[in-house]
């Protein structure tokens, strides 16, 4: 068995609404190349609208859109990454967990009794301290449920949709002297500089990706995902 992710599509209207970006705008973006041109009546899928919010948000504070174009693409695959850690951003198969590779689910409940198992020994010894005991619980629940589950569909809609990587951080930060990161932490990034550092010398435009992304579902109003399973189809996706 294997799976098929599909990608809703969205009018101009609806990338308006949830970008905030107008048709006109967008017809102008699409003229000038700064957005793909296709032919016929133009739709966009999750990552084509990210990537014009991305655009959005950076031009409205002053980064122009030719220049914020070489960063939008890869912002855009991050706020989807993001989105699709939710159950809302998907419709269709994407809760019949672990049919599509029932190998590696055995695998993941025998992982999980073991670690059980280590948690007993270790409490009735005295030897499990709070700290461990949150990493250990960390562990399972990423390796159980729908935490599991939705890492394997974000993995699965990520490369059937053609995009090489993912950057996996939270923020977009742009600094004031034109140079850009992402980042995990906004505070350890800025904390990486001395006081008279360029980066410091103005305004610095922070785009966290995880918020956005929530922000994407709900503006959608609709899955950014169908899920198909196929049967008889062996599964080459499984981590």
């Amino acid at each position: 068995m294997n799976i098929a992710t599909i990608l809703s599509t969205f009018t101009p209207g609806e990338a308006e609404r949830i970008t905030n970006v107008s048709t006109a705008q967008q017809r102008d973006w699409r003229r000038r190349a700064i957005l793909p041109s296709n032919e016929g009546h133009a739709r966009f899928d999750a990552f084509a609208v990210a990537e014009m919010w991305t655009l959005k948000l950076l031009s409205d504070r002053g980064i122009g859109p030719q220049q914020a174009k070489e960063v939008a693409s890869w912002c855009a695959i991050g706020i989807v990454w993001h989105a699709l850690q939710w159950q809302e951003a998907y419709e269709g198969d994407h809760l019949r967990a672990y049919e599509w590779a029932p190998q590696l689910y055995e695998k993941i409940v025998t992982q999980r009794q073991e670690i059980e198992e280590l948690i007993k020994e270790r409490e009735v010894k005295g030897e499990l301290d709070p700290a461990e005991f949150l990493a250990k619980m960390r562990e399972l629940d990423t390796g159980h449920g729908w935490g599991f589950q939705a890492g394997y569909l974000q993995r699965q809609t990520i490369t059937q949709a053609g995009k090489g990587r993912v950057i996996p951080t939270r923020f977009f930060i742009w600094w004031a002297d034109g140079s850009h990161i992402w980042h995990s932490s906004v505070d350890a990034a800025c904390n990486d500089g001395v006081s008279n550092d360029a980066r410091f010398s103005g305004p610095i435009i922070v785009l966290d990706l995880n918020a956005l992304g929530s922000t994407l579902i709900e503006r959608a109003e609709r899955p950014l995902v169908h899920v198909e399973l196929i049967k008889g189809a062996a599964d080459k996706g499984a981590p």
